[in-house]
């Protein structure tokens, strides 16, 4: 979500909404979903039912945001061996610290 040079860290001036998760692959090869938000831990999710659906998406019934500068860790149990592609469902925002940065005039000046 926010690359590996960050340390899991999210950079000023951003804040991400976390909906849900979608797995893109067909065997799903986690039993149990595990996330960390700063120094609060949610509980664990069993998605051991998902294992019925082809490539299936949990979407949270209240979702999470995430601060600016706020570390951000998402754990698995796995239960085989073999890459799991997933992604993150939900919307990232930035604030734009100077307007001159986003403006045609700005890029001319």
């Amino acid at each position: 979500m926010s690359g590996s040079g960050t340390g899991g860290i999210l950079l000023e001036d951003y804040k991400v909404g976390l909906a849900g998760i979608a797995f893109l692959d067909k065997a799903i090869r986690i039993s149990e979903i595990k996330m960390q938000i700063s120094d609060r831990k949610l509980p664990r999710i069993n998605i051991e039912e998902a294992n019925a659906y082809n490539k299936p998406a949990i979407i949270f019934e209240s979702g999470y945001i995430i601060d600016e500068e706020t570390g951000f860790d998402l754990y698995a149990y796995v239960t085989t061996q073999g890459p799991q592609r997933i992604k993150l469902l939900g919307l990232q925002m930035n604030r734009v610290p100077n307007r001159l940065q986003v403006t045609n005039a700005g890029a001319t000046l």
